[in-house]
């Protein structure tokens, strides 16, 4: 019988590798416990992952290079932070922003550099969670870390001007990069506005 990792957050990479729950094999440098954390670049926003148990990101590849985060309870946000990372060299790519009036937004950058801090740092400095180890295999526990550790990006997409302000927001459109990376959104937060009365 194969031995079933408790804790773990797929997918990382295309080789079979997984994110682990802090405290997972006695090590604390894993995903958050609870799933919670304030950003590191912007120290009031809160990022929520799902589950840690299966597949828990918009996996973006050459297969499937797009894809969609609806949202469960549309709502109006003055901005939003989409917190991204890639694998095998990185990748940045776009954001569509989908509105309840049936428009959309232009399409806007979102940052999502290789998780590996040791393969490429970020020259802005994006990095909102860092320092984490991955377990090398998604079936059983296999720590790994490649120092100095791995990193999920943010971007901020500032939603107060025309002709995105106030609106309501159903879902995000989001389109990795050019080339083999692999692309994972893993959070979005948001500040909301409170609707009118």
């Amino acid at each position: 019988m194969e031995n079933q990792l408790v804790g773990r957050a797929l997918p990382l990479d295309s080789s079979g590798a997984a994110w682990f729950e802090s405290g997972v094999g006695g090590f604390t440098n894993g995903l958050p416990t609870g799933r919670t954390f304030f950003s590191r670049v912007t120290p009031d926003v809160v990022f929520q992952f799902q589950p840690y148990t299966g597949s828990n990101t918009l996996w973006l590849d050459a297969s499937q290079p797009n894809g969609s985060l609806v949202l469960a309870t549309p709502a109006a946000y003055s901005k939003l932070y989409v917190l991204a990372s890639s694998a095998i060299g990185g990748a940045d790519g776009t954001v569509r922003i989908h509105y309840a009036d049936g428009t959309a937004s232009s399409p806007r950058p979102f940052f999502a550099p290789d998780g590996s801090d040791a393969c490429s740092m970020p020259p802005n400095g994006r990095s909102a969670l860092q320092g984490l180890a991955r377990s090398g295999s998604a079936a059983s526990f296999s720590y790994r870390l490649l120092p100095p550790g791995y990193s999920f990006y943010q971007t901020d997409l500032d939603l107060g001007a025309a002709p995105d302000a106030g609106k309501v927001i159903t879902r995000l459109e989001f389109v990795k990069g050019t080339g083999p990376e692999v692309t994972a959104i893993y959070a979005v937060s948001g500040i909301l506005i409170p609707p009118t009365k």
